[in-house]
C-alpha cells in the first residue's frame, strides 16, 4: 500500500476554532484485481477533524467540510476524474466531540502508468488549496501469479450489508498512515493473490509466509512471522495480524511470499511502515542474527570493545545507554561485538564501518582536548556536547579573570541531536573548573532543551572570590575585567 502525507498550508482565517491551524490529512491507496471489471484503485483519505475550519448549522451544530478532486491522467488525456465534498458529523461544539473524516473511494482502470492528482480544500476556506501528484503503475496479469498491494486496516468486522468498505464478506476500515505509534499494539493487513489455480493447478497445495522485516538491513523482527497453507484457487484471500507490542522503534517491512510445493520462491509483496515505541527495551533477542564474522568488529580485543561501546554513549538512546550499559557488565564478549555491530548497522546500513571511523576520528580529537589523567575525553562533559551536537560554531574561553573560575562557553547556531521535537538555535553551553590547573571543565548552565539549567549559574561562576551571597540572588555582580556575562549574551 503506498502512502502519501498530506499538509495543506497555513489557513488565511484567523477564526478562535481555526487559528494558526494546518490542514492535515493522510492518503494511502491500494491496487486489486477483480474478475468482473478488472484492475482498481481503491484511495484510502483520512482528513484529521481539528485541524479544519468549523461554521454553526441553524440548529446550533457544527460541520466542516473539504473538497477533494481526484483524477487519474495518461499525458494529457484524463482516464478518471471526481470531484465531491466530504462532510464531517455534526458535533455540539459545546460538548465537544471533533471527529476525523474518512474517505474511500474505489476506481476502476486498465493496466498501465498513471499520473495520479489530488487536491484538497477547506471549503469553509478555500483560499488556500493542496495538490500532489504522483506515478502510478497498474500491471496484472491472468496468467502468472501476481499479489494485489497489502492494505493496512484500522480494524474488520464480517459484512452485514454490503458497502464501498466490503471485501471478501468483511468490512476492512483503512489505516490510512504507515506509522504505529507506541499505543499501537497490533498491525493489521489485507491482500489477494491472484491465479494460483493457473500456476499450480486447482485445489493444488501452496505456502504463504508473512513475516516483518527491518526496512534497513532487512532482518527479521523476532516473533513475527508466520507461514499459511493455501489451496490453489483463482483468489485466495489474506486477512491477518501481528502484534506488534514488542516491536521496537524503526522502519520496517510487513512481507508477504508465495512458495511453491518445493519452497521456491514465486511471487513477494511489500508494505512499508514506521514503528515508534520508546518504551520497547532492547534485549539480547533483538542480536541473535546479527552475524559479525569477517566484519570490521570481530578482530576487536575485550579492552578495545570496552572502550569503543562507552564512547557511544554521547550519541546512543536512552534504551541503548542501557542495554550497552548492560553489556559492559556482562563482559559477553560475543554479544559486545553484535552490539557495536548492529549499533552502527542501523545508523548506516550500507556502510557501518564507515560511519564508525568518521565517528571514531571525532572521539579522538575530544580524548586529546579535554581527556585528564582519570578520564577520557568523550566521559567529560564538554567531550560529550561535543560529540552530540558536534563542534561549536564559537568557543569563548577564559582562564585568568580575576574573580571567575575558569570558563569556556560554547555557542552553537543550530543543533539538531537534541531532546527537543525540533531542530534548536542559538544555544549556549557554559562550563568550568574549580580547579586552576584542571582540564575537568563541567557543564555549569545551558538553554537547550534537555541540558541542566541553572538561573544562578554567573553568581556560581563567581564562587572563587565571592563565598557568600543572598540565597534569593540570582546574578552575580560585575567585577572589574569580568566577562563572562557579555561572552554568553553576545556570542563571538
Amino acid at each position: 500500500m503506498k502512502k502519501v502525507l498530506v499538509i495543506v498550508l497555513v489557513l488565511a482565517c484567523c477564526s478562535a476554532d481555526a487559528l494558526a491551524q494546518n490542514i492535515k490529512a493522510y492518503l494511502a491507496y491500494s491496487r486489486f484485481y477483480s474478475e468482473q471489471t478488472g484492475p482498481y484503485i481503491e484511495t484510502y483519505l483520512t482528513v484529521i477533524g481539528n485541524t479544519l475550519k468549523y461554521t454553526t448549522l441553524e440548529n446550533n451544530k457544527s460541520l466542516a467540510e473539504v473538497n477533494i478532486t481526484l483524477a487519474f491522467k495518461q499525458g494529457e488525456e484524463i482516464k478518471y476524474a471526481d470531484k465531491y465534498t466530504l462532510q464531517s458529523p455534526e458535533f455540539d461544539a459545546n460538548v465537544g466531540g471533533v471527529s476525523n473524516l474518512i474517505d474511500q473511494q474505489r476506481i476502476p482502470l486498465k493496466n498501465g502508468d498513471y499520473e495520479f492528482e489530488i487536491t484538497i480544500s477547506d471549503k469553509n476556506n478555500p483560499e488556500r488549496e493542496f495538490k500532489h501528484s504522483e506515478p502510478v503503475s497498474i500491471s496484472f496479469t491472468t496468467e502468472a501469479i501476481t499479489i494485489s498491494d497489502i492494505q493496512l486496516i484500522e480494524n474488520y468486522q464480517p459484512t452485514t450489508t454490503p458497502n464501498v468498505l466490503t471485501k471478501s464478506g468483511y468490512d476492512l476500515v483503512p489505516y490510512s498512515n504507515n506509522y504505529y505509534p507506541e499505543y499501537s499494539n497490533s498491525i493489521k493487513f489485507y491482500t489477494e493473490i491472484y491465479n494460483t489455480d493457473k500456476v499450480f493447478s486447482q485445489g493444488s497445495t501452496y505456502v504463504v509466509n508473512m513475516f516483518v522485516e527491518n526496512a534497513d538491513n532487512g532482518m527479521l523482527a523476532a516473533g513475527l512471522n508466520r507461514f499459511s497453507k493455501q489451496k490453489a484457487d483463482k483468489v485466495n484471500v489474506l486477512l491477518s495480524e501481528f502484534n506488534i507490542e514488542k516491536l521496537s522503534s524503526g522502519n520496517y517491512n510487513l512481507v508477504i511470499e508465495v512458495h511453491d510445493k518445493d519452497n521456491k520462491l514465486v511471487q513477494t509483496q511489500k508494505a512499508f511502515f514506521q514503528r515508534s515505541a520508546p518504551q520497547v527495551q532492547i534485549t539480547l533477542d533483538d542480536l541473535q542474527n546479527v552475524n559479525v564474522t569477517g566484519t570490521f568488529v570481530d578482530a576487536f580485543n575485550q579492552e578495545q570493545l570496552e572502550d569503543y561501546i562507552k564512547s557511544l554513549w554521547p550519541i546512543s538512546s536512552p534504551l541503548e545507554r542501557v542495554f550497552s550499559g548492560n553489556q559492559l557488565n556482562y563482559s559477553d564478549h560475543e554479544a559486545m561485538k553484535k552490539y557495536f555491530y548492529s549499533f552502527w548497522q542501523k545508523r548506516s546500513p550500507s556502510s557501518p564501518e564507515a560511519e564508525w571511523k568518521k565517528y571514531a576520528k571525532e572521539v579522538e580529537k575530544v580524548n586529546q582536548n579535554y581527556g585528564t589523567s582519570i578520564s577520557k575525553g568523550y566521559e567529560t562533559d564538554r567531550g560529550r556536547v561535543y560529540l552530540q551536537y558536534g563542534p561549536p560554531n564559537t568557543i569563548a574561553p577564559s582562564t585568568y579573570e580575576p574573580n571567575t573560575f575558569p570558563y569556556e562557553i560554547w555557542h552553537y547556531y543550530r543543533i539538531e541531536n537534541s531532546e527537543a521535537t525540533s531542530a534548536q538555535g542559538d544555544r549556549r553551553f557554559v562550563f568550568y573548573t574549580r580547579e586552576l590547573s584542571s582540564n575537568n571543565y563541567e557543564l555549569l548552565h545551558s538553554d537547550a532543551i534537555g541540558e541542566i539549567r541553572n538561573v544562578r549559574w554567573h553568581l556560581d561562576l563567581q564562587g572563587r572570590t565571592d563565598q557568600f551571597f543572598d540565597l534569593d540572588t540570582e546574578q552575580g555582580e560585575d567585577h572589574y575585567g569580568g566577562r563572562s556575562q557579555d561572552f554568553f549574551n553576545d556570542p563571538r
